[in-house]
């Protein structure tokens, strides 16, 4: 017996945008999880994205924060690629995810740590805890598989968002709105 698959099962991906690296932080990217039903339009800011980013304090430390932003669009304008991480289980709440995307430590008394570094763990927590597959490779390596099929594409603001597997192979995009309302898109070379 086979079980039929919900059509709008809500998808985890790894969301990569734009950086200028430095020499603290020499990632190109900042990295996010966003979930979102299959195939969002911009017409609907049903997205989740869940980040974490680091502020300055006024003892000139860096301190890092979780965010979930809920009710974005999928597609903005500085949004580069995606990795499709799984499919969540209909029985996984959102809270349950949320829950356990906030549990994740954050090295507030690392200078090297980062947001790349969040997301590698996120990846291994919400394969222990069954929210997502487990993925046939180190977290690491999706990362390093995602910037290597990232940097082989251009700008066309009529393409879908990149979208690759955790190997790095390219997938049909469920991004697929135009972005001239939105900003540029990109497409392989």
């Amino acid at each position: 017996m086979f079980k039929l698959s919900l059509p709008n099962k809500k998808r985890l991906y790894m969301a990569l945008y734009p950086r200028e690296p430095s020499v603290e932080n020499p990632e190109s990217f900042h990295v996010a999880l966003l979930l979102m039903r299959k195939q969002p339009t911009n017409e609907v800011d049903d997205t989740v994205r869940y980040h974490v980013i680091s502020k300055i304090n006024p003892q000139r430390e860096v301190v890092w924060s979780f965010v979930a932003e809920h009710g974005v669009r999928a597609r903005t304008i500085k949004l580069v690629g995606l990795v499709l991480l799984g499919k969540i289980p209909p029985d996984v709440t959102q809270g349950h995810l949320e829950a356990c995307l906030r549990s994740i430590p954050m090295e507030q008394d690392n200078p090297m740590w980062n947001c790349t570094h969040w997301v590698m763990n996120a990846i291994e927590t919400l394969a222990q805890e069954q929210i997502i597959p487990t993925p046939s490779k180190p977290p690491e390596m999706i990362l390093a598989n995602a910037d290597r099929f990232i940097s082989g594409l251009e700008r066309d603001p009529e393409a879908p968002i990149p979208t690759c597997s955790i190997e790095g192979n390219e997938i049909t995009s469920e991004l697929v709105d135009s972005m001239y309302a939105y900003g540029p898109g990109m497409r392989t070379k």
